[in-house]
């Protein structure tokens, strides 16, 4: 696929069409469609923007803060026809992508946490079913994050949790643990209790209420979020 440099000419390539639009305040075509593409982010409910069938990159060339918007900004618009009402309702009809883009990537509750990069602080695998392991592997993350909030946190994304990280290719992820260890975590165990009292925290969980897996388990608990 092939992007020309021009603003506004169409480039064609396996019958592929992209153009880009760069929004400048000097430019009359955003004052239509920068609110419509605020109200579309906020609402997550799509609209028109004008643009023709195809993929459209919108590009910011100036700040639009009043929006919501900085200069360099980049979003990508697709809208296709509608042609059969049955394929639309099971999004049959939607442009299949390779999921390896960033819009593809959520933590487990589907939240959407924007950063420049990350460290990566995981669970050990071996916390799946080692209760010990997971007493130490909490109390160190909770320790940081206590240290955290009493030193400079100014330029850092923080929240004190901890999720999985999945794209929607994704099937078997999240926080996997055996049910003695989801009764460690929760309020009265041995885990909650021990935490609560060094570091004065209560930890909160979230449980997949419907985990959907090809793996073969017999019992294992799907935590979408440990937090305190």
């Amino acid at each position: 696929m092939h992007l020309d440099k021009n603003t506004s000419k169409n480039t064609e390539n396996d019958n592929k069409v992209v153009i880009r639009r760069i929004y400048k305040k000097s430019n009359d075509s955003y004052k239509r469609a920068i609110p419509i593409l605020r109200t579309m982010l906020d609402t997550k409910v799509p609209r028109s923007l004008g643009t023709p069938m195809g993929v459209t990159i919108l590009i910011f060339g100036d700040s639009f803060p009043e929006y919501g918007f900085s200069k360099d900004d980049v979003y990508v618009d697709c809208p296709f026809l509608d042609s059969n009402a049955n394929a639309a309702k099971n999004h049959s009809d939607v442009p299949k992508t390779t999921k390896n883009e960033i819009f593809s990537h959520t933590l487990s509750t589907n939240e959407e946490i924007f950063v420049n990069g990350a460290m990566l602080l995981g669970l050990h695998p071996d916390t799946l079913h080692d209760i010990d392991m997971m007493k130490r592997a909490l109390t160190n993350v909770i320790s940081h994050s206590i240290n955290l909030d009493e030193s400079e946190t100014d330029g850092l994304v923080y929240h004190r949790r901890i999720n999985s990280v999945v794209n929607q290719t994704s099937e078997n992820a999240g926080i996997w643990i055996i049910p003695e260890i989801y009764d460690a975590l929760q309020v009265g165990g041995t885990i909650y209790q021990e935490l609560l009292g060094e570091f004065g925290v209560s930890l909160s969980l979230i449980r997949d209420p419907h985990p959907q897996t090809s793996i073969d388990v017999i019992e294992l608990v799907r935590l979408l979020e440990i937090s305190w």
